[in-house]
This record gives C-alpha cells, sequence and structure tokens, in this order.
C-alpha cells in the first residue's frame, strides 16, 4: 500500500517536491485542489497524475498523508491544520517570521512527528567539501591553538531585489528580508559546522 504525502504549495512544491516525491514508487501525493491549474499548465508533471489525488481545505486533518511538504510564505504556516496522521513535516521555508512563532508550530507536532526545514546550503556538494576541509585544518591545529575562524563573503541579486518588486520576501515581518529568508540557510549551515560565534556581520548593498 502506497504511503500518502500531503503538499501544500503550487510553486516549488509541485515542480520541486512533488517529482522528488514520486521518486519513491511506494509514494502517492495529495493536492489541494486549488492547484489543479497549475499542475495541469506544467506538462513535466503529466507522468505523475495516476498518483496525485486531490483535497479541499475542510479535508486536511482527516486525510491520511503522513507526511506533510509546505511550500508557502512563512506568515501562511503558522494556519496550517495539520494532519491527524502526521508523522513527518518538511518546511521548504524558514519555520516562522519570529522565534516565538516558531516555538508555536512545532509546539502543535504530534510527539512522534520529526520536522526539519530545507536550509539549501546543507545540500550542496561544497557543503561536505568544507566541513572535511574544517575538520583537517582543527586537527593540524591542535587543541592548544586559537579557534579556527571562517569568513564568508555572500554575494547575490534576488529578482525582487534587482527588479524592484514589492513582495513578502523583501519583508522582514513577513518572514522575508536578507537576514531571515536567505540568510538563516547560512547560520544553519554554521550550526551544522559547529561554529557557535559570530564576530561580525554586515549587509552592502550596491549602487
Amino acid at each position: 500500500m502506497r504511503k500518502q504525502t500531503l503538499i501544500l504549495g503550487s510553486g516549488f512544491g509541485l515542480y520541486g517536491y512533488l517529482p522528488a516525491v514520486l521518486s519513491d514508487p511506494m509514494q502517492s501525493v495529495l493536492l489541494m485542489r486549488g492547484a489543479q491549474a497549475r499542475f495541469a499548465a506544467r506538462s513535466e508533471l503529466a507522468p505523475y497524475k495516476s498518483r496525485v489525488a486531490w483535497i479541499d481545505a475542510s479535508e486536511l486533518t482527516h486525510c491520511e498523508a503522513e507526511r506533510l511538504v509546505i511550500c508557502l510564505p512563512p506568515a501562511q504556516q503558522q494556519e496550517i491544520e495539520l494532519p491527524h496522521n502526521l508523522q513527518e513535516l518538511i518546511l521548504e521555508k524558514p519555520i516562522a517570521c519570529t522565534p516565538a512563532q516558531a516555538r508555536t508550530l512545532l509546539a502543535r507536532l504530534p510527539a512522534h512527528c520529526g520536522w526539519r526545514v530545507g536550509y539549501s546550503l546543507l545540500f550542496t556538494h561544497w557543503f561536505g567539501e568544507l566541513r572535511e576541509a574544517l575538520e583537517a585544518a582543527a586537527r593540524l591545529a591542535g587543541l592548544a591553538s586559537a579557534p579556527l575562524k571562517i569568513k564568508v563573503h555572500w554575494q547575490f541579486e534576488a529578482h525582487h531585489l534587482r527588479h524592484g518588486i514589492s513582495t513578502w520576501k523583501a519583508d522582514a515581518q513577513s518572514g522575508g528580508g536578507v537576514v531571515r529568508f536567505y540568510g538563516i540557510h547560512l547560520v544553519a549551515l554554521a550550526a551544522a559546522l559547529g561554529l557557535d560565534q559570530v564576530v561580525r556581520s554586515e549587509v552592502q548593498r550596491k549602487g
């Protein structure tokens, strides 16, 4: 019997997570009826049609999905009704707009439910190389030396910044902003590497 994954979101949830989930032949996917038009508009998703079922918002808590993938803005994640059978939660974006709201959301999860956030930098090919390089440097330095330091210069041009587009991704209060929406991935990388102190941080704008 196939297991069900419920995906909320009609952007990357469709063209990113849906094919990834259905690469497992034992999985099927539940989608919201509101995403039907966007699903149909993407011809590359046609091969998955037979393994997708559609539900309404009123059916969320009673569906049999064991995994929930949320690909929505952080402010909307607080309002999601969780399936009663939930065993795993995957968040594409940061958990919430503030740490307090993040704690509230996670407190709603069943005790047995695992969760993770898709912090992108942890899945790059160079993350493992960086971790190995730091471990090698630590072994060479020895216990008596000063703590290892790493400097990151991250230059990016988000579409909405480049074109002056008004969007929640630029609003820190909505879970966006350079630090909360982009920089949080760097914070996750630092935590995964065991780096526990930020010496200096700054944001510079071009022009």
